[in-house]
């Protein structure tokens, strides 16, 4: 294990089945929530069964 990943509380919480730390950064940030993965890739879907230009 890389020396970064020791000293990252990080693996070591997760490992230990902690709940992951959420904030509401994106969404301050933002103005807007946060999209979830499934969302993500519905909204991008044609970006990965298109076949490429000139093709």
């Amino acid at each position: 294990m890389s020396a970064s990943l020791r000293r990252s509380p990080l693996p070591t919480a997760a490992a230990v089945g902690q709940p992951a730390y959420v904030t509401t950064a994106v969404a301050d940030i933002l103005g807007t929530s946060p999209r979830s993965f499934r969302q993500w890739a519905a909204d991008h879907a044609a970006a990965f069964t298109e076949s490429p230009a000139g093709s």
